[in-house]
């Protein structure tokens, strides 16, 4: 989760920072990806 969280945050290759979504708070983004992975299992 923190890799992927580093990912989301600060960019990786061509996909960038908050995927371009700076009003987003880091906090939102991280229950974004809770709830995600969470309906994943």
């Amino acid at each position: 989760m923190d890799a992927l969280m580093h990912s989301i945050l600060n960019g990786k290759n061509a996909m960038p920072p908050k995927g371009t979504c700076m009003d987003c708070s880091d906090d939102e983004l991280k229950a974004a990806v809770e709830y995600l992975t969470s309906r994943a299992k």
